[in-house]
């Protein structure tokens, strides 16, 4: 058995197409004899994922205000009905809709100190849905943000399965380690044996477009002339996976 006290560092940066959509764009691989475990190698593979965007997720908030629960709450009703036949009408899913809050909340005047008087309720319903028809969302935001009391809160581009992108990466750094460990092994006269141990971390960036001008976003401009609101072409773009794969192996 022999031990090793040095460090080797080995960098490789290749290109390489692949089907799905999505591609590795560049990896490294990092190789310290530093003995982890006795009598053992670890190296380190560190791979960049890229993927088109398959799904657009987006915050929806219905806002109404009146002088009883009652009545704003029927307003906000008949305003997230008109926004739901929106979506549907866009092909949406309905179990691609969902509620994420709903509150009534008073409103006070507190122009009098020490005795604040209820001057009305506003209501709130707020609707997560996810667009799986990405040449459909410029069109959907210009529908739904011209419906008076509605705020887009939030919106992402996201993937709906990311585990087949982990698997593909995790497959080609856990071939590429083993290569590594090989080519290690063969110049320090030295043999790999099994697998003693495997750690893996991964980053996953999903797209945020920018949102400004209140709750409307910086993709939306308004015609003050008639207060409709547009929104610009918004790009899916690509989605960055980071994943980060340590093997350590027997030295026999």
């Amino acid at each position: 058995m022999q031990t090793f006290n040095s460090t080797i560092v080995a960098s490789v940066v290749i290109g390489a197409s692949v089907m799905l959509g999505w591609y590795i764009l560049a990896h490294k691989e990092v190789v310290n004899v530093n003995n982890p475990l006795p009598g053992s190698v670890q190296v380190a593979w560190e791979g960049h994922v890229f993927a088109e965007p398959d799904v657009f997720v987006l915050s929806i908030m219905v806002s109404e205000k009146a002088k009883t629960t009652k009545d704003a709450y029927a307003l906000m009703n008949t305003k997230v009905t008109e926004v739901k036949k929106v979506l549907i009408d866009a092909w949406v899913d309905k179990k691609d809709i969902q509620t994420n809050q709903l509150m009534i909340q008073p409103e006070y005047d507190y122009s009098v100190p020490w005795t604040p008087k209820t001057t009305g309720f506003f209501s709130n319903h707020g609707l997560t849905v996810k667009l799986r028809k990405l040449d459909s969302v410029n069109t959907i935001l210009d529908k739904v943000v011209s419906i008076a009391n509605v705020q887009i809160q939030n919106m992402t581009y996201d993937l709906d399965d990311k585990e087949s992108i982990y698997q593909k990466a995790r497959k080609l750094a856990l071939e590429k380690a083993r290569q590594k460990a090989d080519d290690i092994a063969k110049n320090a006269n030295i043999t790999i044996g099994r697998v003693q141990n495997i750690n893996e971390n991964g980053t996953y960036n999903p797209v945020y477009p920018m949102y400004g001008m209140g709750m409307m976003g910086n993709y939306a401009k308004m015609d003050m002339s008639n207060g409709t609101t547009t929104w610009g072409n918004i790009s899916p773009g690509q989605l960055e996976l980071t994943l980060t794969m340590n093997v350590t192996y027997e030295l026999k």
